[in-house]
């Protein structure tokens, strides 16, 4: 395993091919590039997860907007029970449920903490949306459930779509959130989504060309291999309801929101995670202004499942204001 530490200097790793997906930011580095450090800070810890990588100048760290840092220390300060144990609010993954946090409650037996897995509306056995949910209405659910449960400091993790939901809660400044903690986030729209967006138009008009006579007993078999042909498997499985609910949540792209995060941030990744590619944790680490990356080699999208031990391993040092 590696991590980059950005507390002080934000630092930007990845190959040099991907220059171009973070265009935008390389243009503000070539802007200060007089003010750059030339070598590549952070630190590199072999523990048999090793991965060549080659770290690109780093880049002025982004300060988050001082009316948004104000306001968030404010609400910190004033709504904070300083007596109260504090509370890890744990978000799961699109199709997951609160069963998929075990390992690290268990990893985290014993430890002073709170620990929150809610099932999100439409997972685990908990009612769906009257209605299909937009990422805005996932979090306005989330805050609602945190400010009727947790008390002391405030620790957010989110897996995948748990983490899009982390990401919308950190940047609105509304509750006291220590640290945030992302593990394969959703939320880096890429021509992927695109393919996926298509797909599920095609699917619907394939429905109506399969409902001519004749054609109406290939329905479930073309249905089901045009949903394989554009992996969207999550999308075969739902409900009308929660079709049309991930089409609106997959659809936004939070790149914008990275930078507005002003609470000190840990990613979490796996190199071979193919649903949340591995590149976004490094444009995610590369935006969020007090992050540090933690890459795994060889782990795929279930980091907060396979890396648990590592996981719960950083939450226990986090605590250590609060446990000493």
């Amino acid at each position: 395993m590696f991590f980059l530490r950005t507390s002080r200097e934000k630092k930007r790793c990845g190959r040099a091919e991907e220059h171009t997906e973070l265009a935008h930011a390389q243009s503000l580095a070539e802007k200060h590039q007089g003010n750059i450090l030339a070598a590549a800070g952070g630190a590199l810890h072999a523990t048999g997860y090793a991965e060549a990588n080659t770290c690109l100048p780093a880049r002025r760290r982004r300060e988050p907007e001082a009316a948004n840092a104000a306001d968030w220390f404010h609400f910190t300060q004033s709504s904070m029970n300083a007596t109260a144990k504090p509370t890890l609010v744990c978000l799961h993954g699109w199709g997951g449920s609160a069963e998929s946090f075990t390992e690290l409650r268990k990893a985290l037996e014993g430890v002073a903490m709170n620990i929150l897995t809610p099932n999100l509306p439409g997972f685990g056995g908990e009612p769906e949306p009257a209605e299909p949910w937009t990422v805005d209405d996932y979090a306005d659910w989330t805050e609602q459930y945190i400010r009727e449960r947790a008390e002391g400091p405030l620790f957010l993790l989110g897996h995948s779509h748990g983490g899009r939901i982390g990401i919308k809660l950190a940047t609105r400044n509304s509750l006291p959130i220590e640290h945030l903690i992302l593990c394969a986030a959703a939320g880096i729209r890429r021509p992927r989504h695109a393919r996926r967006i298509i797909g599920l138009t095609l699917a619907k008009s394939g429905k109506i060309l399969l409902s001519f006579p004749g054609c109406r007993h290939l329905q479930p078999l073309g249905r089901k291999m045009l949903y394989k042909l554009v992996r969207i498997h999550d999308y075969e499985k739902a409900s009308p309801t929660m079709r049309q609910t991930l089409i609106e949540v997959t659809k936004e792209d939070l790149r914008p929101l990275l930078k507005r995060i002003a609470v000190p941030t840990d990613i979490y990744w796996g190199t071979a995670d193919r649903m949340t590619p591995y590149k976004d944790a490094k444009m995610m680490c590369y935006e969020i202004p007090h992050s540090e990356l933690h890459a795994f080699e060889g782990t795929r999208h279930a980091v907060h499942r396979d890396r648990a031990e590592e996981i719960a391993e950083r939450i226990r040092d986090l605590l250590t204001p609060w446990t000493e």
